[in-house]
């Protein structure tokens, strides 16, 4: 799947304490691959989208259930984060790519996460094996012609 499942996402991210405020839940969906924003979620409950979750005070709190049935929403929506539009584009599972790119961090402590270049192992769909993520640090030269993108980016006057 190219979002994280509940069960993926506890073993992979410090879950925290549930309920959930609102911001809080919104960076749980964004971590397993969720787009989402507070309004877009108050905008899903107004609409009846998803189920209300209970209001303390002046504010929604979110457990795990909320969170869960508002990831199937958006995720059925394709309101992706791009990491997993792209996992969802390469056919591989949003936990084995964390756990590769976390794979190379660790083999290489000097790098950075955008110092990688990933590669997608082709599965055997027909046999219900799916693609592989793996990751291995850039070569000099990428390295180079990746410097001389954002210096030429920068210089037409791009985003810094």
């Amino acid at each position: 799947m190219h979002v994280l499942s509940r069960s993926d996402y506890e073993q992979l991210f410090d879950a925290g304490a549930y309920p959930k405020a609102t911001s809080t839940a919104v960076m749980e969906m964004r971590a397993r691959g969720i787009d989402a924003t507070g309004a877009m979620l108050e905008y899903l409950v107004k609409k009846g989208a998803i189920p209300a979750p209970k209001i303390v005070g002046k504010n929604r709190v979110w457990g795990r259930r909320a969170i869960d049935r508002a990831v199937v929403h958006l995720a059925d929506q394709d309101v992706l984060t791009p990491g997993a539009d792209a996992r969802k584009y390469d056919a591989v599972d949003a936990a084995q790519d964390i756990r590769a790119e976390r794979q190379a961090l660790s083999e290489n402590p000097g790098l950075m996460s955008g110092m990688f270049v990933r590669l997608v192992i082709p599965g055997a769909p027909g046999l219900g094996l799916g693609n592989l993520a793996q990751y291995r640090a850039m070569t000099e030269a990428e390295n180079i012609e990746r410097l001389k993108r954002i210096e030429e980016h920068t210089a037409k006057g791009g985003k810094q």
